[in-house]
């Protein structure tokens, strides 16, 4: 069983992990676009850094088609995700946290490895940054 969550419109969605070729599309999908951002020792993870991520991650074409099968084995309201899902203009606010979600379940199993490796702990990073350490506050 998937990670439920509640939505802005008082829905449900069930989240669950595609795949790996799946998954690792998405991922590849993420990483080729995220590339854009530049990203270095010194950069500032600040809501200027998260505007510019939300906005690459929303208006690429290749993130959304390789998050298409990964929204396909959810559930949101009760009912598989497709295409029609968020078409009620009441379901669209729910969209971005549903997208967040499976993008989260899918692409963090790859990282985890690696940021170890690096020394990176992924939850000292999203506290460090005050716009997602207030959110993980009411989402808990």
């Amino acid at each position: 069983m998937g990670k439920e969550i509640s939505l802005p419109s008082g829905a449900k969605a069930v989240i669950n992990a595609a795949p790996f070729s799946e998954a690792f599309k998405l991922w590849q999908a993420c990483a080729q676009e995220l590339a854009q951002l530049k990203i270095s020792a010194d950069t500032e993870l600040n809501v200027d850094f998260l505007k510019n991520l939300f906005c690459i991650a929303t208006s690429s074409e290749k993130i959304e088609a390789a998050l298409r099968p990964c929204f396909r084995r959810c559930l949101y309201a009760g009912s598989k995700i497709d295409e029609s899902s968020f078409e009620k203009e009441d379901a669209r606010q729910d969209y971005f946290p549903v997208m967040e979600e499976v993008l989260r379940t899918n692409i963090l199993p790859f990282l985890k490895g690696q940021l170890q490796k690096w020394g990176i702990n992924l939850g000292q990073v999203t506290e460090s940054i005050p716009a997602l350490k207030s959110r993980r506050k009411t989402n808990s």
